[in-house]
């Protein structure tokens, strides 16, 4: 099955919801039965119904931005899951029979963990009662939805020849009623003549930083849908391009995307808390901080 041995997986969020490595138990602590529904004991240590909810919940907010399917919401999954937490305390009992948990890596990564989490949860219990209101996210949205408007697209084919007096007479043709597409197909020396020279929809720069003048015609405001350019240089000879449709770019609505916004405020009032923690205890002359920063290389 598919979950099978998943904590081993994410184990990191395993660690942070089910596993004390705060302060791990030694080979000779026993574990002292805990209060709540019981679902297994391993050699003395148990894993409860309040466990498993906690570690159940952690991997699916981990997956629910990979896949809704994956997600652990059956009573079979969760029976799996439980043997796999079976399985990673018997294995975490073998670690510490082994003597693993007195190795230097160990106590310096459960050590780094710690600085970690616990800035973490400094953080998180100083923003407890921050909170992002809606006239924030509508102030930022109004500061920046130009920004978020997407870009006209047109709709052309093109024709590209070599000289100037081919791409001329292919004109003509084109206005005593020849089919673009047609001629596209018979004469144009581009890589789109087997398509007609359909391009489909395309925005400003589609060609290339050396299409600078192609974008001009192409994106004329005089341009109409159903119209033909008049013939032009580009990189690699001469164009006749045609205007099949265009499509005004689309405002992004405030709905798509304020929970973007709000995030990205969370973020700054993060940042900003953590800078007021900070200068707050240099302000308390209280830090004794010795820098030898002539080490680094």
């Amino acid at each position: 099955m598919r979950f099978k041995f998943l904590g081993a997986v994410l184990l990191s969020a395993a660690f942070l919801s089910g596993c004390n490595l705060l302060n791990p138990p030694s080979q000779s602590q026993t574990a002292k039965k805990p209060a709540g529904d019981i679902l297994a004991e391993v050699n003395g240590d148990y894993i409860t119904l309040d466990d498993l909810n906690k570690e159940i919940a952690a991997v699916n907010t981990a997956l629910a931005a990979q896949n809704q399917n994956l997600k652990i919401d059956t009573v079979e999954k969760k029976k799996e899951y439980l043997k796999d937490m079976v399985n990673r305390k018997l294995l975490y009992q073998e670690a510490l029979a082994r003597g693993l948990d007195r190795d230097p890596d160990f106590k310096a990564n459960l050590e780094n963990f710690k600085t970690t989490y616990l800035v973490q949860k400094l953080v998180g219990e100083e923003m407890r009662n921050e909170d992002v209101s809606s006239q924030e996210v509508e102030k930022v949205y109004q500061d920046v939805k130009d920004r978020l408007r997407e870009p006209e697209q047109r709709w052309v084919r093109e024709i590209m020849v070599e000289t100037k007096p081919e791409a001329n007479d292919i004109l003509a043709e084109i206005l005593k009623g020849g089919d673009f597409a047609a001629l596209a197909k018979e004469k144009s020396k581009a890589k789109s003549a087997a398509n007609g020279g359909d391009l489909g929809f395309i925005k400003v720069g589609s060609k290339g930083n050396n299409f600078t003048l192609f974008d001009e015609m192409v994106f004329s405001p005089n341009l109409e849908a159903g119209s033909t350019t008049s013939v032009f240089k580009g990189p690699d000879g001469y164009y006749l391009v045609k205007l099949e449709e265009k499509k005004d770019g689309r405002q992004a609505t405030l709905a798509e995307v304020q929970d973007n916004i709000k995030a990205t405020l969370v973020q700054q009032k993060q940042q900003e808390k953590i800078k007021a923690i900070i200068d707050k205890l240099y302000a308390q002359k209280q830090a004794k901080i010795i820098l030898n920063d002539s080490q680094i290389k």
